[in-house]
């Protein structure tokens, strides 16, 4: 039972990881998509 308890522990643990890593990486990219709208956008404006 203890055996079971810490496997199941230590799955959820990296599951976890994995998904912070996951959304740390699409804030990223949303960040990035964003950042060149705005340089693009005074060119358009001119």
């Amino acid at each position: 039972m203890l055996l079971w308890a810490k496997i199941v522990f230590v799955k959820r643990k990296l599951l976890f990881k994995f998904i912070v890593t996951a959304s740390d990486r699409t804030n990223l990219l949303i960040k990035h998509k964003f950042t060149n709208l705005k340089r693009q956008n005074p060119k358009n404006k001119k």
